[in-house]
């Protein structure tokens, strides 16, 4: 039997705990459906705990399995400032720099005082694309540009830099300096310098309209005066 030593938050657990701890932890969450997907804990080049829960696409009944592939939604944030630091790196850009340095044609309000780093950490007073006019055509906008003429609608909620607002329409800004800067797309570039650099060979940015093999539909449960339901959510 393992004798586990205390911390100040609880036991610190063995790589033998770890397995029995996550089986533990995820037997009450996957018999209530409320989490589907793929689990994998590693230390170093060891896998100490993998499992697949649900389905990749509930219609069909196809389960999730270690080769699906899922959406990243806003995670991808992560990857742009990657690549945007990348670019700074090369001193092909300051952290410095205005929206309107980069893209002097954009009629972004006050561009001229939004710098790089404002979008970086959500504080350039823009907010988000996802308005009913949005919604309402999604399909349609397929390029980061596509994007352009609802981020110009917006107004900034604050001055650039006078606090924190989460921001959707920043990283598409983001993505529009990145191929101004480097020439190429956007998806080009990323997969280039951050997926391909960091050896994630079966990683990509695919347009909604791509039929991709394998991959994972994104639900989400909506109540409607009734049991729960599942409707189908494309990530973005």
């Amino acid at each position: 039997m393992n004798e586990n030593k205390k911390s100040n938050s609880g036991p610190i657990l063995t790589e033998e705990d770890i397995p029995l701890q996550i089986k533990s932890s995820l037997k009450g969450i996957v018999s209530q459906d409320l989490f589907s997907g793929v689990i994998i804990v590693a230390k170093d080049d060891k896998i100490i705990y993998q499992s697949c829960h649900g389905y990749a696409n509930i219609p069909l009944e196809l389960p999730s399995d270690f080769d699906t592939k899922f959406n990243l939604g806003s995670m991808n944030k992560m990857f742009t400032s990657i690549a945007i630091a990348k670019l700074v790196q090369e001193e092909k850009l300051s952290f410095e720099n205005t929206i309107a340095d980069i893209l002097p044609d954009v009629t972004i309000d006050q561009a001229e005082k939004i710098k790089i780093h404002n979008l970086l950490t959500h504080s350039s007073g823009l907010g988000s694309f996802f308005t009913p006019e949005y919604m309402k055509n999604k399909d349609k906008y397929l390029d980061i540009g596509d994007l352009l003429p609802l981020i110009e609608q917006e107004k900034l909620a604050f001055s650039p830099g006078e606090r924190f607002q989460y921001s959707n329409s920043g990283f598409e800004v983001l993505g529009m300096i990145i191929e101004k800067v480097s020439g190429v797309s956007y998806f080009d570039f990323v997969k280039k310098y951050v997926y391909l650099s960091a050896g994630m060979k079966d990683t990509d940015s695919y347009r909604i309209d791509e039929q991709i093999s394998n991959i994972a539909e994104g639900y989400t449960q909506m109540s409607m005066k009734g049991p729960d339901i599942k409707e189908e959510l494309r990530t973005l």
